[in-house]
């Protein structure tokens, strides 16, 4: 038997199917004996082949961005590139095709200025740490470890702030593979250099004293030109960097923008495309093409979808879409161009927090929000299996919720103790339980799971035998002295606190009475004692 591999081109994607063939005589008994309806029922299985691998392909490519995940750590900023992305403090990585958690930097990512001041490039990260209580501020910088596997990233260097004055110190920061720029002050954004591996001083870029604006809201690069905007000035200064980094264009308003004068707030740079934010209500977005000469010239002007909103506190490009968020209605606006290079808006992407689309960054396909509080990831819709598993203490009773982490998001487990969760085939990883009250958390590690799994139980081990109950007593005409819990022992604490003592694994009523007083509630029940409890009561009397 022959094998054949046969090579097909449909809508711009290959495909190889391998197919076993027999011998030549063999194929003529064949045919013989079965005759044309055989072969045309082989081309039909075969078109068919070919038919679900492109609409699968095409299913992938529609679904863009349509999963989304919560993400279990970060907030306030992101930044993405390549297969490596930071939420806040939190690392996450790509791997095998998905992304799942990495480490966590010794760095504290505040929500200060526009919510630049992380940035991730190929083999360097810059973080900016201002600080509001003097001359405390610094730049983190970590560099990707490539003597271990999988490639780990370490602290390579810090840059201090050296003045109370340096007022805006790494509230916005840029990084590449060999420069480094961050803000100072309103006025001036400094310059760094790579030079025997060590991030060294080049020079400072600076508004002239008692010039109108703010330097640095955002800052970005492309090829030789590095972008600052003036924020309140309604501009974006292009420098050189071959040429000692002068003045080389100033980009102007071009536009009404609403209430705020804020052109320049945020922008981004993608080749020879350029998007500048005139951030406000409604807002608006310019977009530009640097021409033959290296200099950049209007193309577009693309408007707020909602004009109640607050349009372009961020903006990012990524493979020649563009991205705007809209912090007032939660919303980042997905929009792209058609064959006639016109921009037209192809997708709204929502979120809940009052933040959301605030701070973001995507790359190719993948989508990163850091809100306030909370984060998530949007991505492309993926293959999934479920793991379901239960967390049990040493008596093997079931706990209810426990918090289960190591994915992305952590989950929590039901009245009855089972936890499930849906991570992409393949996934491998490790899942931690773990409750407050017990003496250590228990994992199991997971190594390419391939289809939904049953995992084995976890076991929550807590060595005390005796825990506490605290009940509090917001009193209105009663006398606490005469307050009693029915069939429990208790001891009066302070003047309105109560103390119980169960046993671990006990179950029952908790339950004040006393002489001509009413209780709300009436009664607290535990249905399982596996830690302490506090209560309140309130006390009236009649």
């Amino acid at each position: 038997m022959y094998v054949y591999f046969l090579f097909l081109a449909f809508e711009k994607r290959s495909f190889v199917l391998v197919l076993p063939v027999m011998r030549s005589n063999s194929i003529s008994q064949f045919l013989q004996f079965e005759g044309n309806e055989m072969r045309n029922k082989t081309w039909l299985l075969l078109l068919g082949c070919v038919t679900s691998l492109a609409w699968a392909q095409e299913k992938v490519s529609d679904d863009l961005m349509s999963r989304m995940i919560p993400l279990n750590q970060g907030k306030h900023a992101a930044s993405v590139h390549g297969h490596t992305a930071l939420v806040g403090n939190q690392l996450y990585k790509k791997q095998d095709g998905y992304w799942t958690l990495g480490k966590m930097l010794p760095v504290s990512v505040s929500n200060q200025g526009s919510n630049k001041n992380i940035a991730v490039h190929e083999h360097n990260i810059a973080v900016g740490e201002p600080s509001i209580y003097g001359p405390a501020g610094k730049i983190s910088l970590f560099k990707r470890d490539y003597t271990t596997w999988p490639y780990q990233w370490e602290a390579s260097q810090e840059i201090a702030q050296t003045s109370s004055s340096q007022n805006r110190w790494g509230q916005t920061v840029y990084v590449d593979n060999d420069l480094l720029a961050f803000t100072v002050s309103v006025q001036r954004v400094d310059v760094y250099k790579k030079n025997n591996g060590q991030w060294v001083f080049n020079r400072s870029l600076e508004l002239p004293e008692g010039a109108v604006g703010e330097l640095g809201t955002d800052i970005r690069r492309s090829g030789d030109d590095l972008l600052v905007s003036v924020y309140k000035a309604n501009k974006v200064h292009v420098y050189s960097i071959s040429n000692q980094l002068s003045l080389k264009q100033v980009i102007r308003k071009p536009n009404a923008i609403g209430e705020y004068q804020s052109f320049g707030w945020s922008f981004d740079v993608e080749g020879d495309l350029l998007a500048v934010a005139a951030y406000g209500s409604p807002g608006n977005v310019q977009t530009y093409q640097r021409n033959e000469v290296g200099e950049w010239e209007e193309e577009a002007l693309i408007t707020a979808s909602n004009p109640n909103g607050y349009f372009g506190h961020d903006v990012e490009l990524s493979e020649g879409q563009l991205f705007v968020g809209d912090d007032e209605n939660t919303s980042i606006y997905h929009f792209a161009r058609d064959n006639a290079d016109a921009w037209s808006m192809v997708d709204t992407i929502r979120g809940s927090e009052y933040s959301f689309g605030y701070a973001f960054d995507v790359d190719k396909g993948a989508m990163f929000v850091a809100s306030s509080f909370s984060a998530s990831l949007f991505t492309k819709a993926m293959y999934e299996v479920s793991l379901t598993g239960r967390v049990i203490d040493r008596l093997g009773v079931s706990l209810k919720n426990v918090d289960v982490s190591g994915y992305l998001y952590d989950v929590k487990t039901d009245e009855s103790g089972i936890f499930q969760l849906n991570v992409p085939v393949n996934w491998s990883g490790q899942l931690t339980a773990y409750k407050r009250g017990f003496d250590e958390a228990d994992s199991q590690a997971i190594r390419w799971v391939g289809s939904d799994t049953v995992l084995s139980d976890f076991s929550l081990t807590s060595s005390r035998e005796t825990l506490t109950i605290k009940a509090f007593l917001m009193n209105d005409g009663c006398d606490l002295n005469k307050v009693k819990f029915e069939n429990l022992s208790s001891k009066r604490r302070g003047r309105a606190q109560y103390l119980i003592a169960i046993p671990y694994g006990w179950s029952g009523e908790i339950k004040p009475v006393a002489e001509n007083c009413e209780f709300f509630p009436e009664s607290e029940y535990i249905d399982y004692a596996s830690d302490d409890e506090v209560f309140g009561f309130f006390a009236s009397g009649y």
